[in-house]
């Protein structure tokens, strides 16, 4: 971390410069941060707590309010009164959101008042401490031979987001993006091995990174972090530093404007479009789009929306947002929710299980392209849990008005038959907007496993009824299903082993500790193409393409065995029809982009084009169906 002397400067220069204007302070000051505890933006923030606390000679009190890459935290500072008891502690992001978010619930410029920048920190490439990566060119290689490489990251939007992407676009390979909120959980799966990189600041990673839990393996910057250790000169390494300004809600003056809106060309590295005279006018079209030669911006690689250069204007005439909304109501009242209504704040994408399973990989493949298209924030929320029965429990308690979705997976339609009191309604209680995708289940074993074929599995069963295990995402879940009707159609007895999603099932099959899985092609095709999992069978009446020599059930002269997963938008019952008709256009004209149905397919899924009606039909057909199979199969919630 290094500290400007200018903000040094400047610090003792505050309560003197605030109370010529006044008495201030004369109340508790607010420090707002827009990430976790823990995190590097918190850290810098409590460093600087008891130096102001003394002083202004009044408390600073730090509120962490974490969520869509800092948008929340900012929202609440911008929409305070400029009084000087509302503070942010802004980072990169502040400069780089409004390049990702074509619809921000604020001006980055002309909202706040720039009061000092406290420090910079370089991006850094980090993997797992054991893990086999050792230079950049490295992760090149992996993510070439694998087609796709996930990276972990604070969130959408962040320094570590935008270096993934540049990298990304430098070394022109496919890297999948997973945002958390904050450094601190991203961190933790990159220990656990759930991902194989992080792109994180060294001011919030240097801790793990000294403890020998994490190895830095390129510095996203011109000069090595000599906190760090290492750099690879590799020139794929991207440059992104990240810089920890202090701003205050009110507007800025044309020469802040000025300053501020280069920091934002800078920090996404594109020129600035010109600048149109017209106030309102904002360059460039909506949505993902391409630049200079074809090149994908950088944001494309995690989040999708437009680059727009050059500072905004206000004009002085403009209506404030509340008045505009007052005089607005009785038509919106009178016409439903029309376009340009929805949606006011970001929004909220449950998925019912961990980071870096399938439906998680399905939610984050279609985020960008619905906040490019919605013009705001889309935050991924995982709630694991119960077979993802308390993240739509959460979803199904939302108000109806479009803010809060469900990713949901058609364990939605076998959870019932198993639960006896569920706290929802899966038909009653939720509005289908648009299915997305389907992928197949397979059968696998891992590789210091001694089957070669499904004959010489059925053979050691027999022999042990019981003896074998297989893992699953969960009771209730697809592979659940899966292995019951697998087991009645081979006549073996198996013993299920439930896990909280994908990547633990798999974590231990890889290991040895359980023999067997049965999980979605999306879920496990990684581990397949790593040879840590060996395909027995496929659980769909055709093959799967990326599995062309696995034979089916039914080829095997077995019974036929179909429990493929499907995933979906739903939203809460009572959402305006219009609203979710408007939602279902997005997502079909998103999902017949050439862009999602190749990361689709990069994940073993096929696009399932069902609107709101055939979708509500859909999971109406397949609870009776899935409620049939419980019932024959004597399952139920263990």
């Amino acid at each position: 971390m290094r500290l400007t002397r200018r903000s040094l400067g400047l610090l003792p220069l505050l309560p003197a410069m605030a109370r010529a204007q006044g008495t201030w302070p004369d109340k508790p000051v607010r420090l707002i941060v827009g990430y976790t505890a823990g995190g590097p933006t918190d850290f810098v923030a409590r460093l600087f707590q008891d130096p102001l606390t003394t002083l202004w000679g009044q408390p600073v009190v730090i509120e962490n309010r974490p969520g869509a890459s800092a948008v929340l935290a900012t929202e609440v500072v911008a929409h305070s009164a400029p009084d000087g008891y509302t503070l942010l502690l802004a980072t990169s992001v502040h400069s780089s959101n409004p390049a990702i978010y074509p619809k921000l619930p604020y001006d980055s410029i002309a909202d706040f008042t720039p009061i000092a920048l406290l420090y910079g920190s370089p991006t850094v490439l980090f993997v797992p401490k054991d893990s086999p990566l050792k230079a950049a060119r490295d992760v090149v290689a992996l993510a070439r031979k694998e087609g796709t490489l996930a990276y972990a990251t604070s969130g959408n939007g962040s320094s570590g987001h935008f270096a993934g992407g540049m990298f990304a676009r430098k070394a022109k390979v496919d890297l999948t993006h997973i945002a958390y909120r904050g450094a601190a959980p991203a961190l933790q799966d990159l220990i656990g091995g759930r991902v194989p990189i992080s792109f994180a600041t060294l001011s919030g990673a240097l801790t793990l990174a000294r403890a020998g839990a994490i190895r830095a393996i390129a510095v996203c910057a011109p000069q090595r972090g000599g906190a760090a250790g290492c750099a690879d000169p590799s020139r794929e390494r991207p440059r992104h530093p990240r810089y920890q300004p202090l701003v205050r809600p009110g507007r800025a003056g044309r020469r802040a404007a000025g300053r501020r809106a280069a920091d934002r060309d800078g920090c996404t590295h594109g020129p600035a479009a010109p600048r149109d005279p017209r106030p309102h006018h904002r360059p460039g079209r909506r949505g993902a789009g391409r630049g200079a030669g074809g090149v994908r911006r950088p944001h494309q690689a995690g989040d999708g929306g437009e680059h727009r250069g050059g500072a905004r204007h206000r004009d002085p005439r403009r209506m404030s947002a509340t008045r505009r909304s007052l005089l607005a109501l009785p038509a919106l009242l009178a016409a439903g929710p029309a376009r340009a209504a929805w949606p006011e704040r970001p929004v909220r994408l449950f998925v019912g299980f961990p980071p870096g399973g399938p439906t998680d990989f399905i939610a984050r493949a279609v985020a960008p392209g619905l906040q490019a298209a919605w013009g705001q924030p889309v935050v991924i929320e995982n709630r694991g849990g119960a077979n993802a029965t308390i993240a739509t429990e959460a979803v199904a308690r939302s108000a109806p008005d479009g803010h809060t979705l469900l990713l949901a997976a058609n364990n939605h339609v076998m959870n019932p038959p198993l639960y006896a009191k569920l706290p929802y309604d899966p038909i009653g209680d939720f509005a289908p907007v648009h299915a997305i995708a389907v992928s197949p289940n397979v059968l696998w074993c891992g590789t210091q496993q001694p089957w070669r074929s499904l004959a010489e599995l059925v053979a050691a069963a027999r022999a042990k009824p019981g003896a074998l295990s297989f893992a699953t995402t969960g009771i209730g879940g697809n592979g659940h299903y899966g292995g019951k009707l697998l087991q009645r159609a081979l006549g073996i007895q198996l013993t299920h082993v439930p896990y909280k999603g994908t990547a633990p099932a798999m974590q231990d099959v890889v290991a040895g500790l359980v023999p067997l899985t049965v999980g979605t092609l999306v879920g496990t095709i990684g581990g397949f193409r790593n040879g840590q999992i060996r395909p027995l069978a496929v659980l769909s009446p055709q093959r799967a393409p990326e599995l062309p020599d696995v034979p089916t059930l039914a080829e095997l002269g077995h019974p036929l065995v179909d429990t493929g997963v499907w995933y979906g938008l739903l939203a809460p019952a009572g959402t305006p029809a219009p609203l979710v008709r408007r939602m279902a256009d997005d997502m079909a004209a998103l999902l017949r982009t050439r862009e999602v149905q190749d990361r689709l397919a990069s994940q073993a899924s096929v696009v399932l084009a069902l609107g709101p009606e055939e979708s509500a039909s859909r999971i109406r057909a397949d609870l009776g169906a899935w409620a049939e199979v419980a019932r024959e199969a004597g399952m139920k919630a263990e």
